[in-house]
Protein backbone atom coordinates (compact mmCIF):
# COMPACT_ATOMS: atom_id res chain seq x y z
CA UNK A 1 0.00 0.00 0.00
CA UNK A 2 1.33 3.25 -0.81
CA UNK A 3 2.41 5.61 2.13
CA UNK A 4 0.53 8.63 2.29
CA UNK A 5 2.34 12.06 3.00
CA UNK A 6 1.91 14.04 5.96
CA UNK A 7 -0.87 16.41 4.87
CA UNK A 8 -3.07 13.57 2.69
CA UNK A 9 -5.36 11.75 4.99
CA UNK A 10 -5.79 8.59 6.17
CA UNK A 11 -9.08 6.63 6.35
CA UNK A 12 -9.25 3.62 8.48
CA UNK A 13 -11.97 1.09 8.27
CA UNK A 14 -12.65 -2.62 8.51
CA UNK A 15 -15.12 -4.65 6.70
CA UNK A 16 -16.09 -6.36 10.10
CA UNK A 17 -16.26 -3.01 11.90
CA UNK A 18 -19.35 -2.35 10.49
CA UNK A 19 -20.26 1.11 13.31
CA UNK A 20 -17.07 3.17 12.93
CA UNK A 21 -14.49 4.65 10.61
CA UNK A 22 -11.72 6.88 11.38
CA UNK A 23 -9.58 9.61 9.76
CA UNK A 24 -6.60 11.21 10.63
CA UNK A 25 -4.40 13.68 9.35
CA UNK A 26 -0.77 15.22 10.45
CA UNK A 27 -0.87 18.22 8.28
CA UNK A 28 -4.52 19.33 7.30
CA UNK A 29 -3.84 23.10 6.71
CA UNK A 30 -4.38 22.40 2.98
CA UNK A 31 -7.60 20.86 3.77
CA UNK A 32 -10.54 22.75 3.10
CA UNK A 33 -14.30 21.86 3.76
CA UNK A 34 -17.21 23.10 1.99
CA UNK A 35 -20.50 22.93 4.50
CA UNK A 36 -21.81 19.09 4.37
CA UNK A 37 -23.21 16.78 7.01
CA UNK A 38 -22.72 12.81 7.40
CA UNK A 39 -25.38 10.15 8.12
CA UNK A 40 -23.43 9.33 11.10
CA UNK A 41 -22.17 10.69 14.50
CA UNK A 42 -19.10 11.93 14.22
CA UNK A 43 -16.37 13.24 17.18
CA UNK A 44 -13.09 15.06 16.01
CA UNK A 45 -10.47 15.80 18.27
CA UNK A 46 -8.14 18.42 17.48
CA UNK A 47 -4.24 16.72 17.98
CA UNK A 48 -2.05 20.24 16.73
CA UNK A 49 -2.72 23.59 15.42
CA UNK A 50 -6.03 25.67 15.17
CA UNK A 51 -8.83 25.77 13.45
CA UNK A 52 -12.43 27.19 12.82
CA UNK A 53 -15.64 24.62 13.78
CA UNK A 54 -19.17 26.07 11.97
CA UNK A 55 -21.83 23.97 13.26
CA UNK A 56 -25.45 25.20 12.27
CA UNK A 57 -25.26 28.79 13.02
CA UNK A 58 -22.70 28.68 15.62
CA UNK A 59 -18.81 29.15 14.95
CA UNK A 60 -15.93 28.69 17.54
CA UNK A 61 -12.51 29.03 17.56
CA UNK A 62 -10.52 25.44 18.50
CA UNK A 63 -7.77 24.34 18.95
CA UNK A 64 -5.05 21.53 20.12
CA UNK A 65 -7.18 19.51 23.01
CA UNK A 66 -10.60 20.11 21.81
CA UNK A 67 -13.08 17.23 21.00
CA UNK A 68 -16.12 18.41 18.45
CA UNK A 69 -19.29 16.01 18.35
CA UNK A 70 -21.26 16.50 15.39
CA UNK A 71 -25.08 15.13 15.52
CA UNK A 72 -26.13 13.10 12.17
CA UNK A 73 -27.29 15.06 9.46
CA UNK A 74 -26.15 18.26 11.29
CA UNK A 75 -24.40 21.23 8.63
CA UNK A 76 -20.97 21.91 9.45
CA UNK A 77 -17.24 22.62 8.41
CA UNK A 78 -13.84 22.94 10.07
CA UNK A 79 -11.18 24.37 8.11
CA UNK A 80 -7.32 25.64 9.34
CA UNK A 81 -6.33 28.98 10.72
CA UNK A 82 -4.48 31.19 8.14
CA UNK A 83 -0.74 31.85 9.84
CA UNK A 84 -0.93 29.32 12.11
CA UNK A 85 2.69 28.11 13.01
CA UNK A 86 1.71 24.16 13.91
CA UNK A 87 0.44 22.30 11.53
CA UNK A 88 -3.93 21.55 11.98
CA UNK A 89 -3.76 17.91 12.82
CA UNK A 90 -6.28 16.39 14.14
CA UNK A 91 -8.29 12.87 14.45
CA UNK A 92 -12.15 12.01 13.40
CA UNK A 93 -14.46 8.73 13.89
CA UNK A 94 -17.50 8.33 12.31
CA UNK A 95 -20.26 6.32 14.08
CA UNK A 96 -22.60 4.57 13.14
CA UNK A 97 -25.95 6.04 15.07
CA UNK A 98 -27.84 3.32 15.37
CA UNK A 99 -24.71 1.44 17.53
CA UNK A 100 -24.26 4.19 19.42
CA UNK A 101 -28.02 4.79 20.82
CA UNK A 102 -27.97 0.90 21.59
CA UNK A 103 -25.03 1.88 23.86
CA UNK A 104 -26.11 4.71 25.06
CA UNK A 105 -29.65 2.74 26.21
CA UNK A 106 -27.37 -0.16 27.45
CA UNK A 107 -25.95 2.79 30.14
CA UNK A 108 -28.98 3.63 31.47
CA UNK A 109 -28.46 7.29 28.99
CA UNK A 110 -31.59 6.78 26.80
CA UNK A 111 -35.18 5.55 27.58
CA UNK A 112 -35.16 3.62 23.90
CA UNK A 113 -32.65 2.38 21.99
CA UNK A 114 -33.54 5.32 19.29
CA UNK A 115 -31.43 8.00 18.38
CA UNK A 116 -31.65 11.59 20.07
CA UNK A 117 -29.40 14.74 19.19
CA UNK A 118 -26.51 15.62 21.72
CA UNK A 119 -26.36 19.50 22.41
CA UNK A 120 -22.72 19.23 23.54
CA UNK A 121 -21.00 20.33 20.91
CA UNK A 122 -17.63 20.53 21.66
CA UNK A 123 -15.27 20.25 25.08
CA UNK A 124 -11.54 20.16 26.08
CA UNK A 125 -11.21 16.76 28.24
CA UNK A 126 -7.76 15.72 28.50
CA UNK A 127 -9.20 12.58 29.40
CA UNK A 128 -11.11 12.19 25.92
CA UNK A 129 -8.51 13.28 23.80
CA UNK A 130 -6.04 10.76 25.64
CA UNK A 131 -8.22 7.84 25.01
CA UNK A 132 -8.68 9.05 21.63
CA UNK A 133 -5.24 8.93 20.71
CA UNK A 134 -4.98 5.40 22.15
CA UNK A 135 -8.08 4.20 20.15
CA UNK A 136 -6.16 5.12 17.24
CA UNK A 137 -3.22 3.19 18.21
CA UNK A 138 -4.83 -0.29 18.77
CA UNK A 139 -6.65 0.21 16.14
CA UNK A 140 -4.42 0.96 13.50
CA UNK A 141 -2.14 -2.11 15.10
CA UNK A 142 -2.75 -5.15 12.91
CA UNK A 143 -1.42 -7.35 15.40
CA UNK A 144 -4.53 -6.49 17.58
CA UNK A 145 -7.25 -8.97 16.68
CA UNK A 146 -10.79 -7.42 15.96
CA UNK A 147 -12.56 -8.90 19.18
CA UNK A 148 -9.87 -6.49 21.19
CA UNK A 149 -10.33 -3.54 18.47
CA UNK A 150 -14.21 -3.99 19.38
CA UNK A 151 -13.82 -3.96 22.84
CA UNK A 152 -11.76 -0.89 22.90
CA UNK A 153 -13.84 1.05 20.64
CA UNK A 154 -17.24 0.19 23.37
CA UNK A 155 -14.90 1.08 25.73
CA UNK A 156 -13.84 4.27 24.83
CA UNK A 157 -17.46 5.38 23.31
CA UNK A 158 -19.06 4.62 26.81
CA UNK A 159 -16.77 6.91 28.19
CA UNK A 160 -17.39 9.87 25.96
CA UNK A 161 -21.12 9.29 25.98
CA UNK A 162 -20.94 9.44 29.64
CA UNK A 163 -19.08 12.58 29.85
CA UNK A 164 -21.10 14.00 27.24
CA UNK A 165 -24.36 12.92 29.24
CA UNK A 166 -22.89 14.80 32.84
CA UNK A 167 -22.23 17.69 30.92
CA UNK A 168 -25.80 17.48 29.90
CA UNK A 169 -28.22 15.38 31.94
CA UNK A 170 -31.30 15.79 29.31
CA UNK A 171 -29.07 14.06 26.95
CA UNK A 172 -31.04 15.49 23.81
CA UNK A 173 -31.69 18.89 22.38
CA UNK A 174 -34.77 19.84 20.89
CA UNK A 175 -35.27 20.13 16.77
CA UNK A 176 -36.54 22.72 14.68
CA UNK A 177 -39.02 21.08 12.74
CA UNK A 178 -39.71 21.64 9.21
CA UNK A 179 -42.44 22.43 7.84
CA UNK A 180 -44.26 19.00 6.59
CA UNK A 181 -44.29 20.03 3.40
CA UNK A 182 -39.98 21.14 3.46
CA UNK A 183 -39.98 17.58 5.65
CA UNK A 184 -41.72 15.97 2.29
CA UNK A 185 -38.96 17.66 -0.23
CA UNK A 186 -36.39 16.63 2.26
CA UNK A 187 -37.08 13.05 2.00
CA UNK A 188 -38.27 13.30 -1.72
CA UNK A 189 -34.52 14.50 -1.95
CA UNK A 190 -33.02 11.29 -0.18
CA UNK A 191 -34.44 9.29 -2.53
CA UNK A 192 -33.92 10.63 -5.92
CA UNK A 193 -30.69 12.37 -5.30
CA UNK A 194 -29.29 10.86 -8.05
CA UNK A 195 -31.23 12.18 -10.16
CA UNK A 196 -31.57 15.96 -11.85
CA UNK A 197 -34.17 17.41 -10.32
CA UNK A 198 -34.69 21.50 -11.31
CA UNK A 199 -35.91 24.20 -8.81
CA UNK A 200 -38.56 24.43 -10.49
CA UNK A 201 -39.99 20.74 -10.12
CA UNK A 202 -38.68 21.45 -6.14
CA UNK A 203 -40.74 24.58 -5.73
CA UNK A 204 -43.55 22.37 -6.87
CA UNK A 205 -43.36 19.90 -5.01
CA UNK A 206 -43.04 22.18 -1.88
CA UNK A 207 -45.75 24.71 -3.17
CA UNK A 208 -43.12 27.85 -2.61
CA UNK A 209 -42.06 29.78 -4.86
CA UNK A 210 -38.42 28.88 -5.99
CA UNK A 211 -36.96 32.09 -3.48
CA UNK A 212 -38.88 31.11 -0.76
CA UNK A 213 -37.41 27.17 -0.90
CA UNK A 214 -34.29 27.95 -1.05
CA UNK A 215 -34.49 30.41 2.07
CA UNK A 216 -36.97 28.18 3.94
CA UNK A 217 -35.09 25.26 3.05
CA UNK A 218 -31.67 26.73 4.65
CA UNK A 219 -33.06 27.80 7.35
CA UNK A 220 -34.51 24.28 8.44
CA UNK A 221 -31.63 22.21 7.22
CA UNK A 222 -28.70 24.17 6.70
CA UNK A 223 -28.42 23.85 2.83
CA UNK A 224 -30.45 24.73 -0.65
CA UNK A 225 -31.91 21.59 -1.87
CA UNK A 226 -29.69 22.01 -4.38
CA UNK A 227 -26.64 21.60 -1.82
CA UNK A 228 -28.67 19.17 0.51
CA UNK A 229 -29.07 17.34 -3.02
CA UNK A 230 -24.82 16.84 -3.97
CA UNK A 231 -24.76 16.07 0.26
CA UNK A 232 -26.65 13.42 -0.46
CA UNK A 233 -24.92 12.26 -3.32
CA UNK A 234 -21.94 12.46 -2.09
CA UNK A 235 -22.97 10.76 1.02
CA UNK A 236 -24.09 7.56 -1.19
CA UNK A 237 -21.03 7.79 -3.21
CA UNK A 238 -18.75 7.44 0.15
CA UNK A 239 -20.63 4.40 1.12
CA UNK A 240 -20.33 2.71 -2.35
CA UNK A 241 -16.25 3.37 -2.62
CA UNK A 242 -16.59 1.65 1.13
CA UNK A 243 -18.14 -1.48 -0.57
CA UNK A 244 -15.12 -1.76 -3.34
CA UNK A 245 -17.38 -0.28 -6.05
CA UNK A 246 -14.61 1.57 -8.85
CA UNK A 247 -15.21 5.41 -8.40
CA UNK A 248 -16.04 5.97 -12.31
CA UNK A 249 -18.67 3.53 -11.54
CA UNK A 250 -20.31 4.87 -8.29
CA UNK A 251 -19.73 8.41 -10.21
CA UNK A 252 -22.71 7.52 -12.14
CA UNK A 253 -24.76 5.38 -10.12
CA UNK A 254 -25.05 8.79 -7.65
CA UNK A 255 -26.04 10.99 -10.61
CA UNK A 256 -22.50 13.14 -11.89
CA UNK A 257 -22.18 13.30 -15.46
CA UNK A 258 -18.97 12.22 -15.16
CA UNK A 259 -15.70 11.24 -12.79
CA UNK A 260 -14.23 14.82 -12.52
CA UNK A 261 -17.22 16.04 -11.31
CA UNK A 262 -17.87 13.72 -8.83
CA UNK A 263 -14.06 13.88 -7.70
CA UNK A 264 -14.50 17.89 -7.53
CA UNK A 265 -17.97 17.81 -5.60
CA UNK A 266 -15.94 14.99 -3.29
CA UNK A 267 -13.18 16.66 -2.62
CA UNK A 268 -15.14 19.62 -1.78
CA UNK A 269 -17.19 17.85 1.22
CA UNK A 270 -14.55 14.97 2.23
CA UNK A 271 -11.52 17.04 1.80
CA UNK A 272 -9.97 14.26 0.16
CA UNK A 273 -10.17 12.87 -3.03
CA UNK A 274 -12.07 9.19 -4.49
CA UNK A 275 -8.42 7.83 -4.91
CA UNK A 276 -7.25 9.24 -1.81
CA UNK A 277 -10.60 7.60 0.25
CA UNK A 278 -9.77 4.43 -1.28
CA UNK A 279 -6.03 4.30 -1.24
CA UNK A 280 -5.22 5.34 2.61
CA UNK A 281 -7.34 2.85 3.91
CA UNK A 282 -4.98 0.18 5.85
CA UNK A 283 -5.66 -3.56 4.66
CA UNK A 284 -4.84 -6.60 7.14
Amino acid sequence: MKQPSNSEPVFWRDERIQHLELRYINDGDRVCYAPHSHVEWSMGVITSGASSFCYGEKQYAITQGTQVFINPDKIHACNPVPGEHAPWSYIMFYVDAAWLAALRYQLGLLEKPVWQDMDVDRDDSPTLTAGALALVTRLVDERVPVAGKEAAIRDYFATVMQTLSALSPSSGAPKQTPPSTLAALARYLDEHCSEELSLELMSERAGYSTSHLVRSFRRYFGLTPHAYQLNRRIQLGRKALQQGAAIADVAYKVGFADQPHFQRAFKKRVAATPGQYLRSAPTE
